[in-house]
């Protein structure tokens, strides 16, 4: 890891304090997933309710220490989409109500290497919810962010202008085991169904 906003965010990170981090689309406000402290913190700056799960970011070689298990249908798709815009929600070992809704976990594997390089780093998933005031437009430069939240105690992983676009498609299983499209992105139905 030789990024230096990577090693400054890891030491965030590990202090329950959050950080800015790109992802393929938007930034993202990366804290501990684990961390109830930092989870609280997070609430508290979005103004999100708490009601609505964070998604996360995680990286393959994290998710068996997560997850209860990998569904069939959900290997396939990881194995055509990760890594990638498709978030899946798996029955998850996270049981903190700001993460886990009634179907599960939300969990991605994104491309942007500095975002993966973190999560290794830290050897635990991390929150990938918008660098935003909740229900406020997603942001993709960071000059925007920091006039939006004027606070000191953010850190910032510079990733560039990034090009935006439509939120990850999100899949869950029903208590049926049917797989339900919750959110369509740049992931079709089509492409979904092609594949299971």
């Amino acid at each position: 890891m030789k990024n230096a906003d990577v090693d400054r965010a890891l030491k965030h990170l590990k202090e329950n304090k959050i950080a800015v981090v790109p992802t393929e689309s938007f930034y993202a406000f990366a804290v501990d997933a684990t961390s109830t402290q930092a989870l609280d913190t997070l609430v508290t700056l979005k103004g999100r309710p708490p009601e609505k799960p964070f998604p996360l970011l995680i990286t393959p070689s994290l998710l068996s220490d997560y997850v209860e298990n990998i569904p069939k249908p959900f290997q396939k798709l990881m194995d055509v989409f990760w890594p990638g815009p498709l978030t899946l929600v798996f029955q998850s070992t996270l049981r903190h109500p700001y993460l886990s809704g009634d179907l599960g976990v939300a969990f991605r594997y994104g491309t942007h290497p500095l975002s993966n390089d973190l999560i290794e780093a830290l050897g635990r998933p991390i929150t990938c919810t918008s660098a935003n005031l909740s229900a406020k437009p997603s942001m993709t430069d960071l000059s925007e962010i920091k006039n939006t939240f004027d606070s000191e105690d953010l850190c910032y992983v510079d990733g560039g202008a990034l090009p935006g676009g439509k939120p990850s498609t999100l899949l869950a299983l029903d208590l049926s085991g049917k797989l339900q499209i919750l959110r369509e992105g740049p992931i079709s139905r089509e492409q979904i169904e092609s594949i299971i």
